[in-house]
């Protein structure tokens, strides 16, 4: 969440409302894991939610490694075409520093 909220910052310095968005690959009550393409391995990371900074349409993640349509994100990061739930909104930066605060 660390970084979907950087991204957040970073977006609303240039003029743009961001949302925060969640990926998670659910089976009931449980969520399966998340791993991405570019991490393999025994060792590789694995996520069971996935928080991520968009815009509009368009999200900003690190894993993806460029500004992707959020309809595109998660079948390009984890190889499964998972949605992206609308999570958190921002106004402004303001909002965006009360949301860090409260442990979002």
């Amino acid at each position: 969440m660390t970084e979907a909220c950087i991204v957040a910052a970073a977006l609303i310095a240039d003029g743009l409302t961001p949302w925060i968005g969640r990926i998670r690959d659910r089976h009931g009550n449980y969520s399966g894991p998340l791993h991405a393409g570019r991490f393999t391995g025994r060792n590789a990371p694995a996520w069971t939610t996935h928080y991520v900074c968009c815009a509009d349409d368009i999200a900003y993640d690190p894993l993806a490694g460029e500004p992707v349509p959020v309809s595109e994100l998660a079948e390009r990061v984890f190889g499964r075409p998972l949605p992206v739930e609308h999570f958190v909104d921002f106004s402004g930066e303001t909002e965006l520093r009360q949301a860090i605060r409260k442990g979002l």
